[in-house]
């Protein structure tokens, strides 16, 4: 069986790193927040011969900026039913 070639590897790291970052702006739209990503190209790597991709964005420590945790009593008005 052969290798799968370099721009085939190039092509799928990029749609992964498409879905990723699709994922992570819902992930934290569904919480309100606004998060920007975007896809840069680390260059060629010589072990995989291809050159992949990877998504970056403008989070500080995972969390979107501004982001505040929930408080105790907002949990519990959650847990309640009341928005």
């Amino acid at each position: 069986m052969t290798a799968p070639s370099a721009a085939l590897l190039t092509r799928q790291s990029a749609e992964i790193a498409d879905r990723h970052a699709e994922q992570i702006r819902a992930y934290w739209a569904e919480r309100g927040y606004e998060v920007k990503t975007r896809i840069i190209e680390i260059g060629f790597q010589q072990k995989t011969r291809c050159v992949p991709s990877c998504v970056r964005s403008d989070m500080a420590n995972g969390l979107p900026r501004g982001y505040r945790a929930p408080s105790r009593l907002d949990r519990l008005r959650k847990q309640r039913g009341h928005v």
